[in-house]
């Protein structure tokens, strides 16, 4: 009779899950995803550590284990109620394809496209991720409490207490665990926090390994340790569906759980094999495969990325570099004439201190003045009266010593300009400026170009 039930639920939790996913992604910012679904499993836990035990001793008092078909009834009352209430009262901005959805073979043309998707976001090392992960949960989830009573050989009692020292140091980071994520990035606290499910499963293994008197102890530290580990959790799943566009997160998720399931109806019949040669080598396989799928997280990208402030400042003054024989001295006369000169300050070729002054320099409008190789060394040809092979080499030499001091400073290569006549720093300069020396620039090459012909 337990069958059904247990297919219904599984049915039930594919349903769950994808929206689940989904709403959490369309309802909470990226600047506090972390800690809201860090309270979302507080309050979860904190509930769930009051509930059992009093439900246990209702049982007991009001007339023993026959009263326990009862208690799935009053859940199934419970669990309908919230749906309802959940139903009419959350409001979330729904994504509806316009596209009518035909064929039989739909949902897995989705599933191969929202792969793809993973492909160019580099987020199948997340499948990866996710594929191996029945051979550190499912193979071991059984005989967790059996591994502590047989093995470790604990009480009865403080057999009792293993879900409680898990359940406390979960509830005490979580929340911390989650705002540092939001502050630092999942990606970091995720991967600081995993070694700790390794130390959950090696202490049981050695507890198991090496008996001593305090051998019976071991589990509770195991279950600890895992509270550790857990509470990263929050953080994993919003770096999980922040890298996925909205309207794809329930079939990112659907994606990741028919891989997972498929996976482990394999991984649950090894561990049972596994558990029947020695009740250590489930814990080890799984120790052992946490610690190698864990180096695909170092490939999983950072999805809490901050974006950089930079306080603006107004332009005090003028300060104009040029690749040698761009014209400095020409435009540099201009502007004299229309600005004051004290605003200018034009750079001699000994530019080294020059542009490392620049870098602090927020209160300065930088212009570089560029022009084509070829073209400079025909004008210093002419100024000079050298062949042009020799002004040429000139030339080279001086951009060779500026794109130098250029990379230093700033980390960008003069030697590979992008061919653009204009390039503007739209953060220092306002768009409506922009605009007008755009103007001005496409005017003024007009003009040229008619006075040459």
């Amino acid at each position: 009779l337990l069958v059904p039930a247990f297919i219904i639920s599984a049915v039930g939790s594919s349903f769950i899950s994808p929206s689940y996913q989904y709403i959490i992604r369309v309802v909470t910012s990226k600047e506090n995803r972390s800690t809201s679904i860090a309270l979302i499993n507080t309050l979860a836990n904190i509930v769930s550590m009051i509930v059992p035990p009093l439900a246990a001793f209702l049982i007991m008092y009001f007339g023993g284990i026959r009263l326990v078909k009862y208690t799935f009834f009053i859940a199934f009352l419970l669990i309908f109620t919230a749906s309802i209430y959940v139903a009419k009262t959350l409001k979330i901005p729904e994504y509806v394809e316009n596209e009518p959805k035909k064929g039989f073979l739909e949902p897995l043309k989705d599933l191969v496209k929202v792969y793809k998707i993973s492909r160019e976001r580099k987020l199948h090392y997340w499948l990866i991720f996710v594929i191996i992960g029945p051979f550190v949960n499912t193979i071991v989830s059984p005989f967790w409490t059996l591994y502590a009573y047989e093995v470790c050989e604990t009480p009865g009692e403080l057999i009792g207490f293993l879900p409680t020292a898990q359940s406390l140091t979960y509830i005490l980071l979580l929340i911390p665990v989650s705002r540092l994520s939001d502050k630092i990035g999942r990606k970091k606290v995720f991967l600081i926090l995993q070694p700790f499910l390794w130390l959950s499963f090696l202490t049981l293994v050695f507890a198991g390994t090496f008996k001593t008197e305090y051998s019976y102890l071991a589990p509770l530290l195991s279950w600890a340790f895992y509270g550790v580990f857990a509470a990263s959790s929050p953080s994993m799943l919003a770096s999980i569906i922040e890298a996925f566009p909205k309207e794809y997160v329930s079939r990112w998720t659907s994606l990741r759980n028919v891989l997972y399931y498929i996976v482990a109806i394999f991984a649950g019949f090894l561990g049972g094999v596994l558990w029947s040669i020695d009740p250590r080598i489930p814990f080890t396989v799984a120790f052992l495969s946490d610690a190698a799928r864990t180096l695909l997280l170092f490939k999983v990208p950072e999805t809490n990325l901050k974006t950089p402030s930079e306080e603006k400042e107004t332009p005090q003054r003028i300060l104009i570099y040029e690749l040698p024989g761009a014209g400095l001295g020409t435009v540099t006369k201009l502007l004299k004439n229309r600005l004051n000169p004290r605003l200018i300050d034009v750079v001699p070729r000994e530019i080294d201190e020059k542009i490392k002054l620049a870098k602090e320099a927020r209160d300065t409008l930088i212009v570089l003045l560029v022009a084509p190789r070829h073209e400079r060394a025909l004008k210093l040809m002419k100024e000079k009266g050298e062949p042009f092979f020799v002004a040429y080499k000139e030339i080279e030499e001086e951009d060779k010593k500026v794109s130098k001091v250029v990379k230093k400073y700033f980390k960008a290569d003069l030697e590979k300009l992008p061919p653009f006549d204009i390039a503007i720093n739209t953060q220092r300069i306002p768009p409506e400026v922009a605009e007008k020396i755009i103007e001005i620039a496409y005017n003024g090459a007009k003009k040229k170009k008619k006075s040459k012909t």
